[in-house]
């Protein structure tokens, strides 16, 4: 008899520490992806009308000539629509701009224009596909 009850005490105290495991397991979900700083900082970026401003500048002498003046594309990709064959997120395009595609005939414009001005064309640029008022 006694070794029944030891067996039961044993049972239920795995079966509580089991369900405890389960409840803790449930606790440490893996975390929502998060937005990039990056990111964050370009979407804003693209609000603010003095960088849109600034970029369309760099985006005019350092841009134009392959994506056109509109940045509907001529020798460069079409960057009005929603086809992005290297993504449209504001990150993704940070990183094409400054690390270019060599094998497309991208240039790496980082080291030419420096951070600050990659992020006054990305924001930019973010506008030219942002969906248009009615």
């Amino acid at each position: 008899m006694m070794f029944l009850r030891a067996a039961v005490c044993l049972t239920l105290f795995s079966l509580s520490a089991c369900a405890g495991s389960t409840a803790k397991d449930s606790d440490n979900k893996a975390p929502e992806p998060k937005v990039s700083e990056l990111s964050l900082a370009l979407s804003t970026a693209a609000k603010d009308p003095a960088t849109v401003t600034a970029g369309a500048e760099v985006f005019r002498r350092a841009c134009e000539s392959c994506h056109g003046t509109k940045g509907d594309g001529e020798i460069g990709p079409d960057l009005t629509d929603s086809e992005w064959d290297h993504g449209g997120q504001p990150e993704q395009i940070y990183k094409v701009i400054d690390g270019g595609l060599q094998d497309q005939g991208m240039p790496a414009f980082g080291r030419a224009l420096g951070p600050e001005k990659v992020k006054q064309v990305t924001a930019f640029v973010l506008t030219l596909s942002a969906p248009k008022a009615p």
